[in-house]
Parts: structure tokens; sequence; C-alpha cells
């Protein structure tokens, strides 16, 4: 008995590929963030957990994003307006905000 070989081409199935984006946040949603909440980089360094020089990399846009980053600036900014305060981690006062 003789076997034969069978060749299998795999293609996908998805379609064309498109390219992932970078990031999906930008330095400007950095520097909109902490204009907005009148955050200085040591104050917006200590809200996000990161160092001062990591956010100042962000924020000049010498770093991509990342999301996480993005998200916590998000986060920081949805408890803070829900609180009526802006504070960070290792503040014991907090500013009020004004009710809009």
């Amino acid at each position: 008995m003789r076997q034969s070989q069978i060749s299998i081409k795999l293609t996908s199935v998805n379609g064309p590929q498109h390219e992932a984006p970078i990031s999906e946040y930008s330095h400007q949603d950095v520097i909109t963030w902490m204009r907005h909440n009148h955050l200085t980089l040591d104050t917006g360094s200590d809200a996000l957990g990161i160092s001062r020089r990591m956010l100042a990399y962000y924020r000049c846009g010498q770093k991509p994003v990342p999301k996480a980053i993005g998200l916590a600036m998000l986060g920081w900014e949805s408890l803070n307006k829900r609180t009526g305060t802006l504070a960070t981690s290792s503040d014991s006062t907090s500013a009020s905000v004004p009710a809009s």
C-alpha cells in the first residue's frame, strides 16, 4: 500500500491584518489631565504611583503612554470627582473641588 502525502496551506481567516496602535493614550492626554487637575510632576507622579521622570517622559511624548497609565489617570480623576477632592495618596490634606 502506498502512502500519499497531503500538503495543507494555512491562511488567515480574519482578513487583512491591521497594525495595532502603540498606545491608546497620547502625551497630550497626560498634559490635559495634569492641567485639568492642577497637578505638578511631583503630585501627578505620586497620584499615578510612578516616578517623576517617567511622568515627564510620558508628558513630553518621549515615551508612549501605557494603557495602564491612561486608565490610572481616568480612575484617579473619577475617584476625585466622586469624593470631591484633589488628593494624592501621600497628601494628608485635600483641596475642595468647586461644584460644577
